[in-house]
C-alpha cells in the first residue's frame, strides 16, 4: 500500500480555502509543517487564512484563482512549483451548493453548478497531475455524501457530485495502471457546519436553508483530509451520519429514499428572513468563518466512525508495508540462493 511523507515534509496545495473546510484543512496543515498553497476567488478570505496561518509559525503563499479557468488552475500549480519546488499534495475543495426543485431551476444555474463543482475538479487535476507524477503523491478531491445519495431538492448539485465521483473514480483506476505512485483519495462529508450554507443559491420560497441535523464540526473534515495525505484510501465518508445514509443507500435503497425524503421536506428547515445573497457568480467577502451561523447546538464535534477509520487506515499501511517488507526479503533470498548453491560445488 502506497504510503506518502510525513506532513512536516509534504508541499501542500489547497483550492478552496477561504473558509469552511478548505479554511481550518489549511490552518491544520500549517500547524503541523507542510508547505502551503492556498487559491481560492476570495482575496479577503485568502489573506485572512493566511494570516492566521504565518501567526502560528505556517509557511503559505496564496493566490486568487478560479476553478472554472484551467490556465488559471495551472497557474497555481506553477505557483508551488516555482516557491517550494514540488508538490506533494493536492487538495481540491471548491464548490457551490444549490437548493430547489428541479423543475425551478434554470438550464444555465445547472450549468454553473457543474461546471464550478464537476469542471473545477478535472481542471485541478489536469494542473496537478504533470508535478504529482514526477515524485509521486496524493490527488484529494472533497465531494460529498450526495456524489452516492440522491436528495430530493438538491437535482443540480447531487448531479455535480455524482458526476465528480465517476471521474475521481476512473482517474483512480487510470493511475494505479500507470502511476501507482500517485494516489486519489475522495472525501465524502455529510453535513457539515460550514458558511456554506449561509451563501448557498436557493430557489425555495423562504431564502435560507439549514442543514440536517445532526452535522458536524469543519475540524472532523479537515482531520480527515490530512490523514488522507499520508494515508491513502479509495474514499472516506466524514461523519458517522454519512456513512450509514450511505451504508442504508447502498443495501436498501427505498428505505433511503425515504429517509432522506424527510429530511429534505421536514427535517431541514427554511428561515423566512429576507433573500440571501449567494457565492453562485462571485464570492461574497464577508463569509471567511470556518463554521456558519447555525445553531452549534446541533453540531457534533466526534465522530465514531472518522475516529474508527483513522486508526484502521493506520493500521492496515503498517500491515501492507510489513508484508511488503517481507516478501521483498523472500524474494532477494529466493534470487541469491543459486549463487550460493555455486560456490559450494566449487
Amino acid at each position: 500500500m502506497v504510503q506518502h511523507k510525513p506532513i512536516d515534509q509534504q508541499v501542500v496545495v489547497i483550492i478552496g480555502a477561504s473558509s469552511g473546510i478548505g479554511k481550518v484543512t489549511a490552518m491544520e496543515f500549517g500547524a503541523k509543517g507542510a508547505k502551503l498553497v492556498i487559491a481560492d476567488r476570495s482575496r479577503a478570505g485568502l489573506e485572512a487564512t493566511s494570516s492566521e496561518i504565518m501567526s502560528k509559525g505556517g509557511q503559505v503563499v496564496w493566490m486568487v484563482a478560479d476553478v472554472t479557468s484551467t490556465e488559471q488552475m495551472r497557474e497555481v500549480a506553477q505557483k508551488a512549483i516555482e516557491t517550494y519546488g514540488r508538490i506533494d499534495t493536492w487538495v481540491h475543495n471548491s464548490g457551490v451548493v444549490m437548493f430547489g426543485h428541479f423543475e425551478d431551476i434554470t438550464p444555465d444555474e445547472l450549468r454553473r453548478t457543474l461546471e464550478i463543482n464537476t469542471l473545477g475538479v478535472a481542471n485541478g487535476c489536469w494542473a496537478a497531475l504533470p508535478h504529482l507524477k514526477v515524485n509521486g503523491g496524493g490527488l484529494i478531491i472533497v465531494s460529498s455524501l450526495m456524489g452516492h445519495v440522491p436528495l430530493a431538492l438538491m437535482s443540480s448539485y447531487c448531479a455535480s457530485k455524482h458526476a465528480t465521483v465517476g471521474l475521481v473514480d476512473c482517474l483512480r483506476i487510470e493511475l494505479k495502471q500507470t502511476y501507482p505512485n500517485v494516489t486519489v483519495t475522495n472525501i465524502l462529508p455529510g453535513p457539515i457546519d460550514t458558511p456554506g450554507y449561509d451563501v448557498c443559491k436557493s430557489k425555495l420560497p423562504s431564502a435560507k436553508y439549514v442543514a440536517a441535523l445532526p452535522r458536524y464540526n469543519p475540524k472532523i473534515a479537515a482531520g480527515t483530509i490530512l490523514h488522507a495525505a499520508v494515508y491513502p484510501e479509495r474514499e472516506i465518508y466524514v461523519g458517522t451520519v454519512a456513512w450509514l445514509i450511505a451504508t442504508l443507500n447502498r443495501f436498501f435503497p427505498n428505505v433511503c429514499d425515504f429517509v432522506t425524503r424527510q429530511m429534505s421536506f421536514r427535517l431541514w428547515r427554511t428561515d423566512p428572513g429576507a433573500a440571501q445573497d449567494d457565492n453562485m457568480n462571485h464570492p461574497l467577502e464577508n463569509h471567511n468563518n470556518i463554521m456558519g451561523s447555525l445553531e452549534k447546538k446541533y453540531t457534533l464535534n466526534f465522530s465514531l466512525y472518522n475516529t474508527v477509520k483513522k486508526y484502521q487506515g493506520m493500521a492496515m499501511h503498517s500491515i501492507g508495508n510489513s508484508m511488503h517488507w517481507i516478501t521483498s526479503k523472500m524474494h532477494r533470498g529466493q534470487t541469491t540462493q543459486p549463487s550460493t548453491v555455486q560456490k559450494k560445488t566449487q
